[in-house]
């Protein structure tokens, strides 16, 4: 596997390889997009809605004239982000995804919402345009996360934050849930300590926290799982969190 891995991680990590990935699960409809993307998902589960919610009322807890959010995809978070924006900008690698970004912005009357192709590597805004660049389980798709991480901190206004959310693969189902599909392999190569390592090159003020939110599994015995990890004591929550949030503020 970790040979395998070597061998193709600039293949598969390549923003062509999960444009088509992404592009293919959409047009297939396939469960994984229906339950990790669909644009009416927040609508139609009340516990999706309600994870969000908590997850970023924790997160957004500071005054934010403009957000940049990076692999904004479907504009699954749009809704729920502008609680907390006066201004929100998506940039994704799709057209065709970002179709559904389009329907989502007209069909909820939402305001002061822009979008666009791009690349996360290569950002088409100014130095120290936002007050927020959100990253939600996109670096690990990156070949070159460096070059991400650099970009956000190059748009990002003094004391602007830069918060991450990437999966867990400390966590053994995590793990196992991810490493198998071609499209997740470089989560392989981007642990947290990784990551925040990559971090501190350009931020000095980081940290991260463990959470137990995700969107994919919402059934009643998912939910009293999920209730018992967030019990747990931080230590063990750390290998067991089914994500981890990393925030780094640009001084």
């Amino acid at each position: 596997m970790l040979s395998f891995f070597r061998r193709n991680k600039d293949k598969y990590t390549s923003w062509k390889y999960q444009k088509e990935s992404f592009e293919k699960m959409y047009e297939e409809g396939t469960k994984e997009f229906q339950k990790r993307y669909h644009t009416e998902l927040l609508e139609e589960n009340k516990f999706v809605r309600q994870r969000i919610d908590d997850l970023f009322k924790t997160l957004f807890n500071y005054d934010i004239e403009n957000l940049l959010d990076v692999g904004c995809g479907t504009g699954f978070y749009f809704s729920a982000l502008s609680k907390y924006t006066k201004k929100i900008y998506g940039i994704d690698v799709s057209s065709l995804i970002l179709k559904e970004a389009k329907k989502i912005i007209e069909g909820k009357n939402l305001k002061n919402i822009y979008f666009g192709l791009s690349i996360s590597e290569v950002l088409p805004f100014r130095d120290n345009s936002f007050d927020c660049v959100f990253i939600f389980a996109v670096l690990h798709h990156l070949q070159n996360v460096d070059k991400a991480i650099a970009e956000a901190h190059r748009v990002l206004k003094k004391d602007g934050k830069c918060i991450v959310i990437e999966p867990n693969i400390l966590n053994p189902a995590m793990f196992l849930f991810l490493c198998f599909k071609k499209h997740e392999i470089g989560i392989l190569s981007l642990s947290k300590f990784t990551l925040e390592k990559k971090f501190q090159k350009l931020f000095k003020k980081i940290y991260t926290v463990p959470t137990t939110f995700q969107v994919t599994f919402t059934d009643p015995v998912s939910n009293m799982i999920l209730s018992s990890l967030e019990k747990l004591p931080k230590p063990l929550l750390d290998y067991l969190a089914i994500h981890y949030v990393l925030i780094a503020e640009k001084e």
